[in-house]
């Protein structure tokens, strides 16, 4: 955003703090320099086999790049880079020994002068040889796609596969397109790596606003966004309001029990309440907030002071 200012009043603040050069404290540009460095090194990640070492290291300007090393004979390859302008990368993490999962991103202008951020996921290979997206399919969107998806469960006993939250968006409606793509809202998916082949896991629900599995490939947690009969959002009558609820399934079951509801307010305060088997809602403390659900009774355990000390009960 830029700031114009009266050219009389310019003239006046700086005929009263102008001060010559040779007096400028020579640390400032120091200060300066040393508050804008980028880090030498961040996102660090080791290979399942421990045999290899990927990290991002600034380069001239706004250029980031992953470099992976490999540990037994100490050789440095730089895969790929981003030059920030406007997508930098921010992430990367091994998905097996010879493929990692990378998370680009930045700010671009929509609508003219909004500026939206947005992100985007990738397969990389270990040598820089081949470069996939993760998301859903390119298509010509019906809407503004911020971001594609995240890595849901990395699959410790699957290596080259992992399980994605994917952010299904319509294809846009176009004369003579019979077969355009329906799909909206976010869905759970297998990717395997090695050839993008995808096994629909969760379909996309337009209310879906977030997933969580078990560590080991399994969706027990599902949150959406409360919405009235016509799909509109409660409680939400500006962007702090909002109104969630949050869904169990026991194991190896296909059926979500409802397990509690949340009103968020603009002053961060939380209403909790459960909903037992017999589907009626009780009120718990907005204080005491479930931090695990059980999926045997579909119930939130909610933490306690004891002694000084947290204690679950």
């Amino acid at each position: 955003m830029r700031v114009r200012f009266s050219s009389a009043v310019s003239a006046v603040a700086l005929s009263c703090v102008a001060v010559p050069a040779s007096a400028a404290d020579p640390s400032l540009a120091a200060d300066a320099k040393a508050f804008g460095t980028r880090d030498a090194a961040f996102s660090v990640d080791l290979s399942p086999s421990g045999k290899r070492l990927a990290l991002l290291v600034p380069g001239p300007g706004k250029i980031t790049v992953l470099r992976v090393i490999d540990l037994s004979t100490v050789a440095v390859t730089n895969v790929i880079k981003t030059e920030g302008n406007p997508d930098s990368l921010q992430w990367c993490s091994f998905a097996s020994d010879d493929q990692l999962i990378c998370q680009f991103g930045g700010n671009v202008l929509s609508g003219g002068d909004s500026v939206v951020g947005f992100t985007r996921l990738m397969e990389i290979s270990a040598d820089g040889k081949t470069i996939r997206q993760l998301g859903q399919k390119d298509h010509t969107d019906s809407a503004l796609r911020q971001y594609d998806g995240t890595v849901l469960d990395w699959l410790p006993d699957e290596q080259g596969s992992v399980l994605m939250a994917r952010v299904y968006v319509p294809e846009l409606g176009e004369t003579g397109n019979y077969n355009r793509d329906t799909r909206e809202g976010l869905g759970v998916d297998r990717v395997d790596l090695a050839n993008l082949k995808i096994t629909h896991v969760e379909p996309p629900r337009p209310a879906a606003a977030n997933y969580l599995t078990d560590g080991r490939g399994n969706v027990r947690l599902m949150e959406t966004d409360d919405t009235d009969h016509e799909g509109l959002l409660t409680g939400a009558e500006s962007p702090e309001n909002m109104s969630r609820s949050l869904r169990c399934r026991r194991r190896l079951r296909l059926k979500w029990i409802p397990t509690w509801s949340a009103s968020i307010t603009a002053a961060t305060q939380i209403s909790l309440r459960t909903v037992p088997s017999s589907r009626r809602k009780t009120t718990i403390p907005a204080t005491r907030k479930p931090i695990e659900i059980t999926a045997a009774t579909a119930t939130g355990v909610q933490p306690a002071k004891s002694s000084g000390k947290n204690a679950v009960r």
